[in-house]
């Protein structure tokens, strides 16, 4: 570190679980929409489900403890998105 200064944390925006569920839902259309195959587009449009059934205001700390990782149809794919 220079002069004290503390590496900080990356940032993370503030993301609704609506907003991300729309954006995950976005994706498996445009995949759809692509002829890309139907399982991922699937676990796209899955995750999309399970991201807005959670109805949280800022998804940042279930990512940071962990537990988005281990919502059911959150798989590590959509996990990175």
């Amino acid at each position: 570190s220079i002069s004290g200064m503390e590496p900080k944390p990356p940032y993370c925006a503030l993301m609704d679980s609506r907003t991300a569920a729309h954006a995950l839902d976005r994706i498996a259309r445009l995949l759809e929409l692509k002829g890309e195959n139907r399982f991922r587009t699937r676990a796209y449009a899955q995750a999309a489900r399970a991201v807005l059934g959670l109805d949280v205001p800022d998804l940042a700390p279930l990512l940071a403890s962990g537990a988005l990782a281990t919502t059911p149809g959150v798989g590590p794919v959509t996990l990175g998105i």
